[in-house]
């Protein structure tokens, strides 16, 4: 009966040091999914938004990569950490009577950083789309 009593109070801390010990490695993973979900986010609204982009200069509204990167930045609805994308690169070939094998193609960077802070990399997406849409 001595013993069972001595024995209780000796492990009466144990589960605050375990905590202590694994909370840490909780968090961080935790706050890295959730950085890594605003990342994933912003490439996909990136994507998206160069898509809707180069398919202004596929079906003929637009005849300049200005034009199609002036679309791509409307279409981009900013998301946390995100400023404005801009086109890198891209060229149009559609004219008033398109050949099969004419497109559009519009390449885009955006500087992007997380709001927790942990990753600041720079997003690129590229969209091709025959003429004619």
């Amino acid at each position: 009966m001595i013993f069972r009593r001595f024995r209780g109070s000796r492990e009466h801390g144990a589960a605050a040091v375990e905590m202590a010990l694994v909370l840490p490695v909780l968090l961080v993973i935790v706050f890295g999914i959730i950085d890594f979900g605003f990342l994933f986010n912003a490439q996909i609204s990136l994507t998206q938004a160069t898509r809707e982009g180069v398919r202004v200069g596929a079906i003929g509204e637009a005849t300049s990569v200005g034009a199609m990167e002036l679309r791509m930045q409307d279409a981009y609805f900013g998301v946390v950490g995100g400023g404005e994308p801009e086109a890198l690169e891209g060229s149009v070939s559609c004219g008033s009577e398109p050949d099969p094998e004419d497109s559009a193609e519009l390449r885009a960077s955006l500087d992007f950083t997380t709001p927790i802070g942990r990753f600041e990399p720079t997003l690129t997406a590229k969209a091709v789309m025959r003429c004619g849409g």
